[in-house]
């Protein structure tokens, strides 16, 4: 998972190191991710897959249509990296609180005595198809949260791959993934202004306007605002009056931390709650961290 956003796991614990002392409320959480994102930056060394295959001439009315380049069914996984990660991660959850320790430990069972399928938890996730796969005692939310997280290095390697079929083609801008559709999580303003998204599910980072609804499209800067604190100079909420949907954003400009993307959705949860009492809804559906 280095690749998209080119850190590797000492700079992943220099910016959980980083947040933890800017956030002391967040100390837990933090820990628990940083442990999560460093065992899929280690998965996601060892990743083997090939370039998704398309056909030229679908490729081709894909791109020249502004449709995303993958299917979420043309994702490849690495399913030996995947099965190994999602047992690292049970592990990191028996750490946790009691519950998700509990959960994680009835989760290894479920596996080793075939009650669960892990292949069939890491189909689900790419083509939501009937219902998720499901275990007495457990909740959906940590059945789902092991299985994305178990095939992110496999998405982010396959994500990078299929980008570079756009290298050739014209910036879209779009406010969806030109990967795979999906929302982007976050918004981050580089050192120049220019702003880039990083998507919800599969990492992919693409620039868009920077006077830009991700949800909607609105450009009008009469409708278009964000809020902000003065003690959290380089977070803000980038919020649309048309579509009431907003998206978190940093501004590079405003800090000499290191940045790693998943772990800054983690820290600005209350920047989520900010928006949701002021009635605006996050521009995605799909939670970024598949909870």
């Amino acid at each position: 998972m280095t690749e998209p956003h080119g850190i590797s796991a000492d700079a992943v614990m220099q910016s959980a190191d980083q947040l933890k002392n800017l956030r002391p409320a967040y100390q837990e959480l933090l820990t628990f991710f940083e442990a999560v994102f460093l065992a899929q930056e280690a998965s996601g060394a060892s990743i083997q897959i090939e370039s998704p295959r398309i056909s030229p001439d679908i490729l081709r009315k894909r791109i020249s249509e502004k449709f995303p380049i993958l299917d979420m069914s043309e994702f490849i996984i690495d399913s030996k990296a995947s099965l190994s990660l999602m047992n690292t991660l049970c592990d990191i959850a028996k750490n946790g609180n009691e519950t998700l320790r509990t959960e994680a430990v009835s989760v290894l069972q479920a596996i080793e005595t075939g009650q669960l399928d892990p292949l069939a938890l890491f189909d689900y996730q790419l083509k939501k198809h009937d219902a998720p796969p499901a275990l007495p005692g457990v909740s959906s939310t940590v059945i789902n949260f092991l299985g994305y997280n178990s095939i992110l290095p496999s998405l982010a390697a396959c994500s990078h791959k299929a980008s570079a079929i756009l290298e050739t083609e014209d910036p879209w801008k779009t406010g969806y993934c030109p990967i795979c559709g999906s929302m982007p999580g976050l918004s981050t303003l580089e050192k120049e202004g220019e702003r880039s998204y990083v998507c919800s599910f599969c990492r992919h980072v693409w620039a868009a306007p920077r006077l830009f609804c991700a949800f909607c499209s609105n450009t009008d800067g009469k409708t278009l605002h964000y809020i902000y604190s003065d003690q959290e100079s380089e977070y803000r909420v980038d919020a649309c009056d048309v579509c009431s949907r907003y998206i978190k954003t940093i501004d590079m400009r405003k800090t000499s931390r290191r940045i790693y993307p998943p772990l800054e959705m983690i820290a600005t949860i209350h920047l989520d709650i900010l928006a949701s009492d002021a009635g605006l809804a996050p521009v995605y559906d799909w939670n970024p961290m598949g909870l």
